[in-house]
Order: structure tokens, then C-alpha cells, then sequence
């Protein structure tokens, strides 16, 4: 598989992890499986993911970590006008763990040959 159809790849399962967190972080069924979980937990994982995804979909640097954090900001207010959710900072804490975890693992998580090949420069965006 080419570098430019595994970003592509990592694209859309970026575009699709935002619609499922999207969904979880705005539904008023919170009986649904992942809330069986610690709240907190599910936040530094939700994000230690969408912050490998956005890694290795998009080149460039601090966009991708302020869009996350956007991101989270953005869920947050979403919950806080739906009335029957509420904005927590603390969510907000743990969606920067999971970015910063990511971060500090990210050059020493063992490299597959398929991902690091994303990490050369592309011609593409």
C-alpha cells in the first residue's frame, strides 16, 4: 500500500472516529456500552486516538493538537446547550492527556514499516 492511501486510510477513519465521538459526546442514551466505563478514562483514550489519527492523516505540527483541543472545547459547549449534559473542564484535562500521552509515546511506540513511511515527505497534503 502507497504512503498516499494510507493517509488517505487514516483520513477517513479520522472523519469517522469524530462522527462515533460526536455521536457518544452528544446522545442522551447513556446507557449505551462506553459509559459503563470511568468518563475521564474514555476521554484520554478517545483522544490518544483521534491524536494518532490526525498524526499520521495530516502533515504539519501544532494545528493538528489546537484543532483537538478545539475539538474538545467544542464537545463540551455542545453538552453544556443540550441541557441534558454538562461542560465538565475536567473532560476538557483528560481529552489534553490523551494528546500528550500520544505525544510522549509517539516516536518511541514501535514503528510499523506501513506507518513510517507517512512520516517522509509526500507530495500531497
Amino acid at each position: 500500500m502507497s504512503p498516499v492511501t494510507i493517509r488517505y486510510l487514516a483520513r477517513s477513519y479520522f472523519v469517522l472516529a469524530l462522527a462515533l465521538i460526536s455521536w457518544l459526546a452528544f446522545t442522551s442514551d447513556t446507557s449505551a456500552p462506553v459509559f459503563m466505563f470511568w468518563d475521564k478514562l474514555n476521554h484520554a483514550v478517545a483522544f490518544f486516538a483521534l491524536a494518532g489519527l490526525i498524526d499520521y492523516a495530516w502533515r504539519g505540527y501544532g494545528w493538528k493538537w489546537l484543532f483537538l483541543i478545539g475539538y474538545g472545547l467544542f464537545i463540551e459547549a455542545g453538552q453544556y446547550l443540550l441541557g441534558y449534559r454538562f461542560f465538565e473542564s475536567a473532560d476538557l484535562i483528560a481529552d489534553g492527556t490523551g494528546i500528550a500521552i500520544y505525544l510522549l509515546f509517539r516516536d518511541t511506540i514501535p514503528s510499523l514499516p506501513m506507518l513510517d513511511m507517512l512520516r517522509q515527505p509526500l507530495s500531497d497534503n
